[in-house]
């Protein structure tokens, strides 16, 4: 989660928080420009540290049903987790992780794969679900600068909530790895494993190495 949001920030801060608000376009901007007057921050506040308290928990939120719960610490909190932590468990019959991106497309072809299904399309797991799209180079990316001030905090910076949900999403994927016999080996002798290209262009992420 820190990586994700780090480099979240990074690449999309100025363009969905600042940009939009500044020029008032309301889609994404209600909810920062609230957050800023309730929490006592100025308007023109661009400090990578105001928008990481915006974003605490966001993904847990997701699964309790408001993205922006976790903003606030509350008494509720530790219950609001374990909610999230259930929802992720009776809710997804499958579980990816982005930068464990091999093992997750093997995986899901584990569980699902059915040589042919009903309209007699193949779903068998093919080399082009590998290929490196929507990079960062298919697309103008606006980055935002770090400061001094930032990267000191980035140092320290943990989402203790979203962190303890994603822990408990790859203990879940890494059972069904075990489950499903999902290893390097494996998956590529079913021909389901990216080619060299593929794994150069980084698509593929932390891929685990072990046989």
């Amino acid at each position: 989660p820190k990586s994700h949001r780090i480099s979240y920030a990074k690449h999309k801060f100025l363009d969905l928080y600042f940009d939009r608000y500044e020029s008032g376009k309301p889609k994404k901007s209600h909810s920062w420009k609230t957050f800023l007057t309730q929490n006592g921050y100025p308007e023109d506040d661009k400090r990578v540290s105001t928008y990481l308290h915006f974003m605490r928990g966001f993904e847990a939120g997701c699964f309790v049903g408001d993205s922006h719960i976790f903003q606030r610490q509350s008494e509720t909190e530790r219950d609001l987790i374990e909610l999230a932590k259930q929802r992720l468990t009776k809710g997804f019959q499958y579980i990816g992780i982005t930068n464990r991106y091999a093992e997750s497309v093997c995986l899901f072809y584990s569980k699902f794969e059915k040589p042919w299904d009903d309209s007699g399309s193949d779903q068998t797991c093919k080399p082009e679900v590998f290929e490196a799209v929507n990079t960062a180079g298919s697309h103008e990316i606006q980055e935002f600068e770090f400061t001094e001030e930032d990267l000191k905090y980035l140092d320290s910076y943990d989402d203790g909530v979203d962190r303890e949900v994603y822990n408990h999403a790859l203990e879940l994927f890494e059972a069904d790895l075990l489950r499903y016999n999902v290893t390097r080996d494996a998956c590529i002798a079913k021909g389901c494993w990216p080619e060299p290209s593929d794994i150069e262009a980084g698509k593929e992420g932390e891929m685990d190495k072990s046989g």
